[in-house]
């Protein structure tokens, strides 16, 4: 008994060490976590500091010696000088602080979110995720290392937004070190399903390519890291070398799409911005005010006329819009089931851009523009007319989105700067000439008016609604809306990429919520083609959409040849 009372003594003993040594472990540990939130504290003390104080980044220190102003208002010149491109008004530089994302301590900045950019990531919903890609085919393949150097100084050095991590609350891009985007983890390889014992032709491959990139076009983006991600695909040698790029439209809009095409190829941003001066100059050239622009009174007369314009096209607008609205929603097949996750994407034959301006030329001096949305509503008129024979409803709306940038210096970084018009399309002829007069009056009193302008304001909404009424806001315009239709300036020349031809560019525009269809037209080295991002539960075959828009373009390019050899 004495043995067995000595025992429990021990025993007692022992766990009171036990405890202890416990307590004094776990003193240390909240010793030890209260030093590294000290030294947190110290890191992030630098944005509560004083607007004297030098900011360090990288290897430069720059001092804001504007003490009267918020960091949100730092002078552009500050700004140009603390990143290689400049970025927006509405981004400003609010931080620097450790990445919690890669695991090491680097420079993070904070950039505020334009309107814009947050309702990309506002209205995004399962069934139309908001992520804009590109089908870039190389006539040869590019080695992995030579590409991820691209990438790396091209594209991630360069575009803030490439290196940037969307915050959780959708408030900012924070933005890493370039050193700390892991380029590796953003491309990835994958191959078409081939039989090995079958030898494919080159429309076989195609019809491959274009059910994989179905499959993965609107694959989720990791929110961890940077909004892009690029695929490729090696196994597809009669067509040639797949680089398929995925970015979320948070980063940037068609314009910034096509910008970050001529940086990631060897001509570089200037190449694109040349081609945009030329066609912004020829607007400008084409101005009766260009003729008196050196008159001190030109800019009071601008001005003027500006403001006549805003007030008269604000009351154009409003009419407008009120006329849409009691119009009621959209009634035809492609408003006539719930959508699915499950997407298509597919495009068109190249065109040449100059038998489409020889039509444009011939008649009613449309645009390139109209006499592709032309034959647009007539594949749409088609397709209804096949799918929904007893439909009476002849008339939809497509949604346009338009750039508002107004000169090349506005193209100095990537950004969601454009607006929208709702456009009306009669789908009441098969007469490709007398429907091009139709599309081509409409788009005309489109232009008129400030639409655009007044849709991207409206859409600061974004700052004050709460999510539940946004969304319930954006489903109703929806519901007025049965397709976007979006252009996008690409190259007149033929690209090269680490001296490799660009064969082939083709872009897909994502629907906003609660559209089934959305179609893109992009102008590459004087081709031009269309593309088609479809839900399957709504339209399954959008073949059959490119099908006829096709047969409806070949009609009126044979026409109007016909008509020019008289």
């Amino acid at each position: 008994m004495e043995f067995s009372g000595n025992r429990e003594k021990a025993i007692n003993l022992e766990r009171d060490e036990s405890v202890d040594a416990k307590e004094e472990e776990l003193l240390k540990n909240k010793l030890c976590l209260k030093e590294k939130v000290e030294e947190e504290k110290t890191m992030f003390s630098i944005q509560d500091a004083p607007h004297n104080n030098k900011l360090l980044i990288g290897k430069q220190s720059i001092e804001d010696n504007n003490n009267n102003k918020p960091k949100e208002n730092l002078s552009k010149k500050i700004i140009d000088d603390l990143v290689s491109s400049p970025f927006s008004s509405n981004e400003s530089l609010a931080s620097v602080s450790p990445s919690s994302t890669t695991g090491g301590v680097g420079i993070k900045r904070k950039r505020r979110l334009s309107h814009v950019d947050k309702l990309t990531l506002l209205t995004e919903i399962p069934t139309n995720k908001s992520i804009c890609c590109a089908y870039i085919c190389l006539e040869r393949p590019v080695s992995h290392e030579d590409l991820i150097e691209i990438l790396r100084t091209r594209v991630v050095n360069h575009y803030i937004r490439f290196r940037s991590i969307v915050s959780f609350d959708y408030s900012s891009f924070d933005e890493l070190d370039p050193n700390q985007v892991d380029i590796e983890k953003h491309v990835r390889y994958l191959r078409v399903e081939k039989n090995l014992n079958y030898e494919y032709t080159l429309e076989e491959e195609e019809e491959l390519l274009k059910s994989l990139l179905s499959k993965i076009s609107f694959d989720p983006l990791d929110f961890n890291r940077p909004l892009w991600e690029m695929i490729v695909v090696d196994n597809c040698e009669k067509l040639g070398y797949v680089l398929f790029l995925k970015i979320h439209h948070a980063i940037g809009d068609g314009a910034s799409l096509a910008m970050f095409f001529s940086q990631f190829c060897d001509q570089g941003e200037e190449h694109f911005k040349e081609q945009i001066g030329e066609l912004v100059n020829k607007k400008v050239s084409a101005s009766v005010l260009n003729s008196i622009k050196d008159y001190a009174i030109y800019k009071w007369i601008v001005s003027l006329l500006t403001v006549l314009w805003l007030v008269f096209g604000f009351i154009a607008v409003a009419c407008k819009w009120t006329a849409e609205v009691l119009r009621g929603p959209d009634n035809n097949i492609f408003k006539s089931h719930e959508l699915s996750e499950d997407k298509k994407i597919t495009w068109s034959k190249n065109f040449s851009v100059k038998d489409v301006r020889m039509v444009g030329q011939k008649f009613y001096k449309a645009t390139i523009n109209d006499v592709i949305l032309n034959s647009l509503a007539g594949a749409l008129m088609r397709y209804n007319e096949k799918y929904d024979p007893k439909s009476t409803n002849k008339r939809l709306r497509l949604s346009i989105p338009v750039n508002l940038r107004r000169s090349v210096e506005e193209f100095n970084q990537l950004a969601n700067e454009f607006g929208f018009m709702i456009t009306p399309l009669q789908l009441t002829t098969r007469d490709p000439v007398k429907r091009l007069k139709t599309v081509k009056q409409t788009m005309d009193y489109n232009k008129k008016i400030p639409e655009p302008i007044f849709a991207y304001q409206f859409s600061k909404l974004a700052y004050i609604l709460p999510i539940f009424a946004l969304r319930l806001y954006f489903n109703f315009l929806a519901a007025r809306i049965s397709a976007v239709f979006t252009n996008i300036f690409g190259s007149n020349d033929l690209m090269t990429l680490n001296s490799i031809p660009v064969k082939n560019l083709v872009v897909f525009t994502p629907c906003p919520s609660d559209i089934a269809i959305g179609f893109a037209v992009l102008v590459y080295n004087e081709g031009i083609k269309l593309s088609v991002t479809a839900d399957t539960k709504v339209v399954p075959s959008p073949e059959e959409l490119i099908e006829y828009f096709e047969y409806d373009l070949e009609q009126i390019i044979s026409i109007a040849s016909s008509e020019s050899l008289h």
